[in-house]
């Protein structure tokens, strides 16, 4: 309906007998639940709260609680006050009531306007499309020209569009200003009600198509849609999958370095070779221009989508709690949380972290005792099993120190969103790298040196050899587990809700509409977690690059995979998140960064300490002054990577050269769409006025200056030459004055 009334549709069966008049959905719910002409953006899902003195088989319409159906009309009311379009119905448990929500397009056109939303512009010259630099655009909604704007091709708004568009509505309707009071998800935490957006059909069926969907030449290539995934989920998504697709690219050309210094290791029994120096040398370097060549990549994207000077105005966090008072900047009522009863909790939350580092070392340390008594058990079959436990373990560990990390940053009580993920990010990074090296760093230069409990540890033929076999085993290991939880998990539960709604269907034959369906998929959770993945597997193929070097080839095979199972999850196995802006990767850079520096350290302290190859070769001698000759070599190569590292980092710059020339064009375009007749009015007139003033400025009273800060001064508007008499010109030097002179 498009009025006051609502369109209630029965819901299941067992309400047949006290609604005679009821039918059972057969049919497309478009054809009835919906209008063809409409367009479903955002569903509104209202628990049904029953009284306690009705039975089961009472209509929810009659059973709902009297407090829950004012406060759910009394919502709908204000919906419909500020113009949006609902239909009403039950889903098939009689549990909730769905409000599928739309608007027409005169008001979105002036929401539009009025909250200053960017839509992509049209090309002025198709011919413009083969030149580098110059896309689309984006610019703040003009209604006047709006035939400047893409959505003239299709007469209406996109799907991602509309739905930010009437969630600004929706916001405004229930009393917020759009941006700050999240109206939406203060309903969500209290449980009043449920607002998700819905999957576009024909943008879904071309992502599916063209991207989010399983295929040997789809899984054989990076190759993403990138402006369509961001047209349809945001930057967020969309700078996550470059970024995914953009490292997974550069992972080739080291994944057959990889492959040719393997081919070297194979010929020797211990794979200790001297081509396994030049690959680490070369996995450094790489490593540093991948992060280089990313930031380029990075800066034309946030160019292209119109976010390079994006500044996402931080709100604060739903969790957050503190005092209120007035702010003495904007007058305003503002939270604050003490700042020292914050370092209280910061100096607990760190003692904490500590304490599961200080844990997550004892278990390391029995994990490679058991692996010392299997090996000397089994021999390199026990090596192998040890290996194992020891990166299930380490997986164990940090799904553990996970939900732990969120303990305590909840406990922290951050104030907004971006601090509450830079303090994640921190904990995660310093636990993980303890909890998935340790191991691997103990073996590499602890064993045979060091004792555990009297427990003389060995390597099984060579440390290498031990530091290989683990670094393969956590990557193998969190390979199979990764893809299970992301690729298999989500299919299969995407088929078992499939099959529970077709038996459903078989004994009562009610239509289950896909908005329904939608709302009862899993929320998608965010980034977060893929890009921790994701800069783990990159932590661990650069720092063991000299002990593993198909590490590389490893990861290029799960990321192929990794790319179309996020995709999968994305568009068919979790509902549609709504938009969210971003620029870059965050925190996650400096990240990379920092282990890029521990690689170098790491790869040239095996060099010398866990490969033999300096003493076999002669290199140095097998003694004291030997020693002392390698830690020399391996001191200046170390510091050599890190100058050569911050020397790449400055000749690459981190945009193109090109790239500036484009964002100005976008910005003149912009600009061109921002403008309208009034505008143009104004300006005309300002123009006139100014030219009116200059020429009450008589010419010959100023003489032609060279300076140019004099002449700029020269020629703001004056009047009359008594004005200029007493005025000095800047700076006051004379040498630039010996050519103005004042007449008369």
């Amino acid at each position: 309906s498009t009025g006051g009334a609502f369109t209630q549709a029965p819901a299941f069966e067992g309400f047949s007998r006290r609604m005679p008049h009821a039918r059972r959905i057969k049919t497309d719910p478009r054809d009835t639940l919906n209008r063809p002409d409409r367009d479903i953006d955002i569903v509104i899902k209202f628990p049904i709260a029953r009284r306690e003195d009705v039975g089961e088989d009472v209509h929810p319409s009659r059973a709902e609680h009297v407090e829950s159906r004012n406060r759910r009309h009394a919502i709908i009311k204000a919906l419909y006050a500020a113009g949006l379009q609902l239909t009403e119905s039950i889903t098939q448990d009689g549990c909730f009531y769905l409000h599928r929500v739309s608007a027409d397009m005169r008001l979105l056109r002036r929401i539009a306007e009025q909250m200053k939303r960017r839509f992509k512009t049209k090309m002025h010259n198709s011919q413009e499309e083969n030149q580098k630099g110059l896309w689309p655009g984006f610019a703040p909604y003009v209604d006047e020209n709006k035939n400047m704007y893409d959505i003239c091709l299709t007469g209406k708004f996109k799907p991602i569009d509309r739905q930010q568009i009437i969630r600004y509505i929706i916001e405004r309707a229930l009393g917020g200003d759009g941006i700050r009071d999240r109206k939406i998800e203060r309903m969500r935490e209290d449980g009043v009600c449920y607002i998700y957006p819905i999957h576009s059909d024909e943008d879904r069926a071309d992502l599916i198509d063209m991207w989010a969907s399983f295929g040997c030449k789809k899984i054989c290539t990076t190759w993403q849609p990138l402006d369509k995934v961001r047209d349809y989920f945001g930057e967020e998504i969309g700078i996550y999958f470059a970024f995914l697709g953009f490292y997974t690219l550069c992972l080739v050309p080291l994944s057959l370095g990889g492959l040719l210094c393997y081919y070297f290791q194979i010929g020797n029994a211990r794979k200790d070779v001297p081509q396994s120096f030049v690959y680490a040398a070369f996995c450094c370097t790489w490593a540093v221009v991948f992060l280089e060549l990313w930031k380029r990549e990075q800066n034309q994207l946030a160019v292209k989508w119109d976010v390079q000077d994006f500044e996402e105005e931080e709100v604060d966090r739903l969790e957050f709690w503190g005092d209120d008072r007035i702010s003495p900047i904007t007058h305003e009522r503002e939270k604050v949380f003490d700042p020292w009863r914050r370092n209280v909790r910061f100096a607990i939350t760190g003692a904490i972290m500590f304490g599961c580092i200080l844990m997550v070392i004892i278990f390391s340390l029995g994990i490679i005792k058991l692996k010392n008594k299997m090996m000397e058990d089994y021999g390199s079959t026990g090596s192998s099993i040890g290996g194992t436990i020891s990166s299930v373990g380490v997986i164990v560990m940090n799904l553990i120190y996970i939900e732990i990390a969120h303990r305590m940053n909840d406990f922290e009580n951050h104030q907004t969103q971006t601090d509450y993920e830079d303090s994640l990010i921190i904990k995660l990074f310093l636990f993980q790298f303890v909890n998935c090296f340790f191991v691997i760093l103990f073996m590499a230069f602890a064993a045979t040196r060091i004792d555990i409990a009297g427990t003389e540890i060995k390597c099984h033929l060579s440390c290498l050899e031990e530091v290989q076999g683990l670094t393969q085993s956590l990557l193998v290991t969190n390979m199979v587990i990764g893809n299970v939880v992301e690729t298999v998990m989500p299919y299969v539960q995407f088929r078992m809700h499939e099959e529970a709604l077709r038996s459903e269907n078989e004994s009562v034959e009610v239509y289950h509409s896909k908005h329904e369906i939608e709302g009862a998929l899993p929320e998608f959770e965010g980034t977060f977690e893929e890009y921790n993945e994701i800069v783990l597997q990159f932590a661990i193929i650069c720092m063991c690059a000299l002990a593993y070097p198909l590490g590389a080839l490893l990861g290029l095979m799960n990321n192929l995979i990794e790319i179309r199972a996020d995709a999968f999850k994305l568009v068919r196995a979790t509902q549609r998140p709504f938009y969210r802006a971003k620029e870059d990767i965050g925190s996650w850079q400096a990240i990379l960064s920092i282990t890029i520096t521990l690689a170098i350290i790491c790869n040239c302290a095996m060099a010398g300490y866990t490969s033999k190859v300096f003493t076999k070769r002669g290199w140095v001698g097998d003694d004291d002054e030997g020693d002392l000759d390698k830690l020399l070599a391996l001191f200046v190569a170390e510091h050599v990577m890190l100058f050569f590292k911050f020397v790449i980092g400055d000749m690459i710059p981190d945009q193109p050269s090109w790239l500036n020339s484009a964002a100005i064009r976008l910005e003149q375009r912009k600009e061109e769409a921002m403008t309208t007749t009034e505008s143009r009015e104004q300006a005309g007139t300002k123009e006139a006025v100014n030219r009116q003033l200059f020429h009450l400025l008589d010419e010959d009273d100023v003489a032609n200056c060279e300076d140019v800060d004099v002449r700029k001064w020269r020629a703001q508007p004056q009047y009359g030459v008594q004005h200029l008499k007493h005025v000095s010109p800047p700076n006051g030097d004379e040498d630039s004055m010996t050519d103005v002179t004042v007449q008369g």
